[in-house]
């Protein structure tokens, strides 16, 4: 039985490439309430540049898992893999492109932790349709 309360939270190390290379934490966000969504949120010292990507992405569990063996993604988050040891997540916006290399086994192991508390397939279980309605109607 899966705990629907759980939110699992995962801090990672990785290299943010923005025209210079600098070491960056991450910390990953998994809702089982958010269904198939994910939440990254970069810590880098990224406020200081007024062109910096914003600090938090939600991207596309599914995304990401595909990304570790096969190039994905058309828009914002675009990942492929770099090596069998690292995974390029590409954060895309109009004035500045930024390329996080993370360790793959890192991401498979939360990936991993992710679809024990949320099975793929059961992603649409798991989000509150109802309420979802209610603030659209807000």
């Amino acid at each position: 039985m899966r705990n629907r309360n759980a939110i699992l939270r995962c801090e990672l190390t990785a290299v943010l490439v923005t025209g210079q290379c600098r070491p960056a934490r991450l910390d990953l966000r998994h809702d089982p309430a958010e269904g198939y969504g994910l939440v990254l949120r970069i810590r880098a010292g990224l406020d200081d540049d007024p062109a910096s990507l914003p600090p938090i992405w939600r991207l596309s569990r599914d995304l990401l898992d595909a990304g570790l063996t096969v190039p994905t993604g058309t828009g914002d988050v675009r990942v492929r893999p770099l090596s069998e040891d690292w995974t390029l997540v590409e954060l895309v916006r109009p004035r500045v492109t930024a390329i996080l290399v993370v360790g793959t086994a890192d991401l498979r192991g939360f990936l991993a932790e992710t679809y024990r508390i949320t099975p793929r397939g059961a992603e649409q279980c798991a989000v509150d349709w109802d309420e979802e309605l209610r603030a659209l109607d807000g």
